[in-house]
């Protein structure tokens, strides 16, 4: 999330509300509309999905959702951990991630700026890789021309690619090469700029369109707010990337420059077997085959 000023829902605001509609005790028509309209935008979670709920001062935190691919395998969620800043959480809560969530690499996707004004609290053991993907300046009070940038701000031409190009393809690179533990990664609220580079990584993986947007749309249900939207990710960040490069497939091959190695390797490392009827995948630690999703170019 940008340097907009969004003010999330406190989880016991959120909770009242709830009661309340469901209460009816909040009875105007518009309001119903309302409701329904945040109900589809605050999905419930299922049974592939793994929020982080045991570290305390973090609220917008969950594993990667562990569902099926395109060639039957499934994501291995507990890889990877995608949250807001780390700037709330307590030494208790950076010890849990240490060591009951194993996290060994952070990926931070703030500007400079940012994570000066509000510095994470350190995960002990966990190496730190600052990754700005909107450059020097994320503050915009237009969500809309903020996911357009969040295709190719600064992009010039193939030598020029700009900042967010450029950071895009470090972190997959980075997730490629990160064998071991768990990769923590986010941005200060953990859904636009943590959103679209899971977008990419989950369109490398073989996830369908609908999973990864409902994982996108979690932010709103766990924050208690109504920010992340379809329109936002799928209707201008993915739009953008098809109307200019072709689809994500060219986008990740060519625009970005992910090679046909860490292709690979991010499917070994975030992918796992299919699991047989009535044996849970969470938190399954065996490694995929290599090979990509089928249909993919990629």
């Amino acid at each position: 999330m940008t340097t907009r000023h969004r003010h999330a829902s406190t989880p016991l605001v959120a909770s009242a509300l709830a009661l309340m509609a469901a209460l009816g005790t909040i009875g105007l028509s518009s309001t119903s509309a309302s409701a329904a309209d945040s109900s589809s935008l605050q999905p419930a979670f299922a049974a592939t999905d793994h929020p982080v709920t045991d570290v305390p001062g973090l609220v917008n935190a969950r594993e990667l959702g562990s569902f099926v691919t395109a060639d039957g395998r499934s994501v291995a969620s507990s890889k990877l951990i995608r949250s807001e800043s780390l700037d709330k959480i307590t030494p208790a809560g950076a010890s849990t991630l240490a060591k009951k969530y194993h996290v060994e690499l952070v990926i931070d996707l703030r500007t400079p700026a940012q994570i000066a004004a509000k510095p994470d609290v350190p995960v002990p053991g966990a190496k730190v890789v600052n990754v700005s993907v909107l450059g020097a300046d994320a503050d915009y009070s237009d969500d809309t021309v903020m996911y357009h940038d969040l295709a190719d701000k600064g992009y010039v031409s193939a030598s020029t690619p700009g900042p967010t190009i450029k950071a895009y393809a470090k972190v997959l690179h980075l997730l490629a090469k990160q064998r071991h533990g768990t990769v923590l990664i986010h941005c200060s609220h953990g859904m636009d700029r943590t959103g679209t580079v899971v977008d990419l990584l989950d369109h490398v993986l073989g996830v369908s369109r609908s999973d990864t947007l409902h994982d996108y749309l979690l932010s709103n249900t766990q924050l208690g707010v109504t920010w992340a939207t379809p329109e936002l990710l799928q209707g201008t960040f993915e739009t953008d990337v098809a109307n200019t490069y072709a689809g994500l497939d060219s986008y990740i091959s060519k625009t970005l420059k992910v090679s046909h190695h860490d292709l690979a390797e991010l499917r070994t490392t975030y992918l796992v077997a299919k699991a047989a009827p009535g044996d849970p995948c969470h938190h399954g630690k065996g490694k995929g085959h290599g090979a990509g999703p089928a249909g993919h170019a990629i």
